[in-house]
């Protein structure tokens, strides 16, 4: 049963990156969702799998694997803090920001397919302001 208190109050994003990439399962993709919603406050998610199993009603190892598919992909990175003893402390789940793929670098790059013609004639209308103005 999930502590109402728990419940965060931000927006989940997802970018156009994570929605589009066929690799991975819509429940990852609601799953990476969340971690931005949780990682807006500190900068990291650091809720355990347990609550995004109870979350989503599914197996804490099913909470995993799509933890480790998202981390394999590139779109998250986990960080586990340990003690002098080996033990696990705490786990701080870190957005990765993507950049966006563009079709066409900008600036203009000399590369494209269709690059701009020397040659091409400027604009040859000469409009002088003053003849606007100028009533016959």
């Amino acid at each position: 049963m999930m502590i109402e208190e728990n419940i965060i109050n931000y927006y989940a994003i997802i970018p156009s990156t994570v929605r589009y990439d066929p690799d991975l399962k819509p429940s990852e993709k609601l799953l990476y969702g969340e971690v931005t919603a949780l990682a807006n406050k500190n900068g990291y998610c650091f809720a355990q799998n347990k609550y995004f199993s109870e979350l989503y009603n599914v197996s804490n190892g099913t909470v995993s694997k799509w933890f480790s598919h998202l981390q394999k992909l590139g779109y998250i990175n986990i960080e586990i803090k340990r003690n002098e003893k080996k033990e696990i402390v705490s786990r701080h789940i870190y957005i990765v920001d993507t950049p966006y793929g563009q079709k066409r670098p900008y600036p203009y790059c000399q590369k494209q397919p269709y690059p701009m013609v020397k040659n091409d004639k400027d604009n040859n209308i000469n409009i002088n302001i003053d003849d606007l103005f100028y009533n016959k």
